[in-house]
């Protein structure tokens, strides 16, 4: 990775460098090959950042979420969280948006059995002010999702009105903007979630009320819904900006000459060079 960021500070294009960083060769016979490429060299570093996290405890699942919740909302400091906005790109906040609700349906499936199997009124509430406060993380990392983007294209004002303008459907009903709602949910409904003083059941009443005031829902289903609209709307604007699309040619590309066609020694046929997965399972 050290050596990715070195490459891409120093040799992205053609120029006077060439001549030392890849004596003999032309700057596009460099980018094609590996080890030295740079479109190569991304594409094993997501190789091997994938065989790792594959072997971590609830370990994400996108390059994106692991840029977004693990770099940037986990990071200690304002320099090293402006440095995360200033690099993260939409297809990685859409990447980590995406696995948030993908594990807030999975975890909301469990609870919608529960609320089934429940025997009392009583008893169905409890399940469902319990599974408003779980799914408070998912909510909370999601419209941080949102607001990150808004934060990076703050200064490009037509673009920042693509991604806030209508406010999303989730955001216009609290009447707060993403990163103020998420404010109020990390505030409140996280709040709930962490604290190991408040009782169970008073937890499931208290964010039962906070989620009928805010959201206007009363159910997990009208939760379900709320954040699949939320969802829908974000990868909506996501795939309306330009970087996204850019992103998505340089990925392929990436791949491409990655898996490339190579040659076959003593003979004229083809084959795809498909390299052999180091596992290390991962300590952390």
């Amino acid at each position: 990775l050290k050596q990715l960021e070195q490459l891409q500070k120093t040799h992205v294009a053609e120029g006077p460098d060439c001549a030392s960083v890849h004596p003999g060769k032309t700057h596009a016979q460099w980018m094609q090959e590996l080890p030295g490429g740079i479109d190569a060299l991304k594409t094993r570093i997501k190789q091997d950042q994938f065989t790792n996290i594959v072997f971590a405890n609830e370990a994400y699942m996108s390059e994106g979420a692991i840029t977004h919740v693990v770099t940037g909302i986990q990071a200690r400091t304002d320099d090293e969280k402006a440095e995360v906005l200033r690099k993260i790109t939409p297809a990685e906040l859409l990447q980590s948006t995406n696995e948030q609700v993908a594990d807030f349906f999975k975890d909301m499936k469990h609870m919608l059995h529960e609320e089934h199997a429940a025997k009392s009124a009583a008893e169905k509430l409890q399940v469902t002010g319990e599974a408003y406060v779980h799914a408070s993380k998912y909510l909370s990392r999601m419209l941080d999702g949102a607001a990150m983007l808004q934060e990076k294209y703050k200064d490009k004002p037509d673009l920042l009105k693509t991604l806030s303008d209508p406010p999303y459907t989730l955001c216009a009903t609290a009447a707060l903007g993403p990163r103020d709602l998420q404010k109020q949910v990390d505030g409140w409904l996280v709040k709930l979630r962490k604290s190991a003083t408040v009782p169970g059941d008073a937890k499931a009443l208290l964010a039962i009320e906070e989620v009928k005031t805010r959201f206007k829902v009363d159910s997990i289903k009208g939760l379900q819904t709320a954040i699949s609209n939320f969802c829908i709307e974000f990868n909506q604007r996501v795939r309306m900006l330009q970087d996204f699309r850019d992103s998505q040619d340089q990925a392929e590309n990436a791949f491409q000459q990655y898996f490339r066609p190579a040659s076959v020694q003593g003979g004229g046929s083809q084959t795809t060079a498909v390299p052999k997965p180091k596992a290390k399972p991962s300590t952390t």
